[in-house]
């Protein structure tokens, strides 16, 4: 057992120390039974800093026996919080890995740390660049839209209310990003030559490749990648596309190599073979550039329940699979070639840059940055954020109630004001955590939650429809109705669980709060 030789014990001591640690809620014996794991992530930080106040052993040292011991399953999680907590800890991450890696290696285990290693890096630079948003007077609420904007490299528009956010994006632009991932594949080139060289699993490949997106290729591992011979035609088509299109986002000469070993011409053939209704596919010169052209016979709604779906990934194919294309353009037409339409509006046509079509690596790592802010800006916990949120809307119920009596009285008092707004700017700082698909770059996580919306409006623009009366009656009233459907959401999908019960306007039916 790799844990009695680290801690050289005697298996009577080491059975007590971890039955007591288990009995204590501080571990957990994992369903192999030959690892362990912490019960909760805040609780296992507290007990490393206790347990490295007084070296030995370096808190580097640790690390690193971690993430050699760690399951392949786990690692990505583990690397990327523990850079966001402690960036100095990097170098005992990297020689953990590079150690991991050369006793049972694999690509699969590879992808997971560079992937590990760009989310740390994402979120160390982020934690750096967050204070500037006070400078600039941003609540923390629209950070994420910030940062959609940073990593969408977006024109700037109405500049006369949004000039700080793009000052904010572009400051995230040019902020250092201290990226770890090359270090990491320099030292490692010689296995991973050997590796890549030894009936690859393509799919690892794949994802390797997406791991390292952002950070440059160096010339031998492109020359390594450049002489394997991945069999495009015989592999699964899906595989072949994913393959093809990671790979030209990452290295586009190095996707033109693998498609003329094979074929274009081939590779477009199996299109027309393998995918129903597909047209031939051809290519001419468009004022865009190179374009790509095939189209889909729409034949029936039973067997093509979503064309408009069908077009736009007939479109990714194609792009993998012609990697000097510029354009794709497609459509779903009739038996007789005609595009179909319905009301003289075509019902899939599509003419597509290749930029505005990219591998699902570019937006999955935006999303990651996006999901980084979103972490941060964020309370510490799901239990934290409902609490918040409860204090807030259980000392707004009240004052709303005074306010709108004081309305119909015509004597509302201005203290009442001066305590909604102190709720409306708690408000502008109350952001939900995270939840894992966000963290990993599935999901966006751009948008307000239900409940900084309710808390928001019924703070700020309820009062102004309030004063406003009756010039902005049925616009207050769509809005208050909206507000209500989001408070039944609210009480549906929110764990109030975790802090024992709801607040009162969320545990009330929308019958009760439209009678009151």
């Amino acid at each position: 057992m790799h844990l009695r030789g680290t801690l050289t014990l005697s298996d009577d001591d080491l059975s007590d120390a971890l039955k007591r640690l288990i009995d204590e809620h501080l571990i957990q014996s994992l369903k192999s039974g030959e690892r362990l794991a912490s019960l909760h992530q805040i609780r296992a930080a507290a007990l490393a800093d206790i347990t490295h106040e007084t070296p030995p052993p370096l808190k580097s040292e640790t690390v690193k026996q971690a993430v050699i011991c760690i399951s392949p399953e786990d690692i990505e999680g583990f690397i990327a919080r523990t850079m966001v907590r402690e960036s100095a800890l990097v170098a005992g991450i990297l020689d953990g890995a590079i150690e991991r890696m050369r006793t049972d290696g694999s690509l699969t285990l590879l992808a997971a740390i560079v992937r590990g290693l760009d989310t740390g890096s994402i979120g160390d630079t982020v934690e750096r660049w967050l204070p500037h948003l006070d400078r600039l007077g941003i609540p923390s609420t629209q950070a994420t839209m910030v940062a959609m904007l940073a990593v969408a490299n977006t024109e700037p528009f109405i500049e006369e209310k949004l000039q700080a956010h793009f000052d904010a994006a572009r400051l995230l632009r040019d902020m250092i990003h201290h990226d770890h991932r090359q270090a990491l594949i320099n030292h490692l080139e010689p296995q991973l030559s050997t590796l890549l060289t030894e009936e690859p699993n393509w799919r690892a490949v794949t994802a390797l490749l997406a791991g390292l997106f952002g950070a440059p290729l160096s010339p031998s591992l492109e020359i390594c990648l450049a002489k394997l011979q991945p069999d495009l035609l015989a592999m699964p088509l899906e595989e072949a596309v994913e393959l093809l299109e990671t790979t030209g986002l990452v290295e586009p000469k190095l996707a033109r190599i693998w498609v003329n070993e094979v074929g274009q011409a081939s590779l477009l053939e199996r299109l027309t073979h393998e995918i129903p209704w597909v047209s031939s596919v051809e290519f001419r010169n468009e004022p865009e550039g190179y374009a790509v052209c095939a189209n889909i016979f729409y034949i029936s709604d039973r067997i093509q329940s979503d064309i408009h779906e069908d077009v736009v990934s007939l479109c990714r194919k194609i792009f993998a699979f012609a990697p000097s294309a510029d354009l794709v353009v497609s459509s779903a037409i009739s038996p007789d070639g005609v595009p179909v339409e319905i009301g003289g509006i075509p019902v899939a046509t599509k003419r597509i840059p290749r930029a505005n079509l990219p591998a699902e690596a570019l937006p999955t790592r935006n999303k990651r940055w996006i999901a980084a802010v979103a972490q941060r800006v964020s309370s510490n916990g799901m239990s934290q954020y409902l609490a918040e949120s409860k204090r807030l809307l259980d000392a707004l119920i009240p004052l709303l109630e005074k306010l709108i009596d004081g309305v119909v009285r015509g004597k509302a008092k201005t203290q009442i004001l001066d305590r909604l707004g102190t709720i409306h700017d708690a408000s502008r700082n109350l952001t939900r955590p995270p939840d894992p698909e966000t963290i990993s770059g599935k999901k966006s996580a751009t948008g307000v939650s239900d409940l900084q919306n309710i808390l928001n409006y019924c703070s700020a623009n309820l009062l102004r429809g309030l004063i406003e009366l009756p010039e902005r009656a049925a616009a207050s009233y769509a809005l208050a109705t909206d507000i209500l459907t989001q408070i039944d959401k609210a009480s549906i999908e929110e764990p109030w669980m975790l802090i024992g019960a709801a607040p009162s306007v969320v545990g009330t039916t929308s019958r009760d709060r439209r009678a009151g």
